[in-house]
């Protein structure tokens, strides 16, 4: 399947963040020590993904927003550009080729991320990313 990445017609509200480098960490500061239950998170490498409620959000720069797309609810995209295509078609052919549902398509650096193993946010897995980075 062949497509590109253009400007949704309407932009949805955003219901997650990514970020990677040194905007993770200005992510993962501004996350730490949340109300219990505010954020559910995920994180590999030096990427970190955070869900939530649009109202809880932070900003910061670099980082950005993520929403399920709409009829294709288990795939998430960033706020701003979307395949050109059927959101539905993508998600298909996405988990025929790359297995079950959450899928987060980030187009820059091109990534696909399985939003499958999100935890709520908590000072031990706070704790623990901290320390995987720092040995990093």
């Amino acid at each position: 399947m062949k497509w590109s990445w253009c400007a949704p017609v309407e932009a949805p509200v955003a219901q997650g963040m990514v970020a990677s480098g040194a905007a993770a960490r200005v992510l993962l500061q501004a996350i730490t020590g949340a109300e219990s239950g505010t954020f559910r998170v995920a994180a590999h490498a030096d990427l970190l993904v955070v869900l939530g409620a649009f109202d809880r959000l932070p900003w910061v720069a670099d980082a950005t927003y993520i929403a399920p797309a709409g009829d294709a609810a288990g795939l998430w995209l960033p706020t701003n550009v979307w395949p050109d295509v059927s959101v539905d078609l993508v998600q298909a052919a996405l988990v025929r080729r790359h297995g079950p549902l959450p899928l987060l398509l980030l187009p820059s650096p091109a990534q696909l991320v399985s939003l499958a193993r999100v935890v709520p946010l908590d000072g031990g897995w706070v704790a623990r990313l901290q320390a995987r980075w720092a040995g990093a």
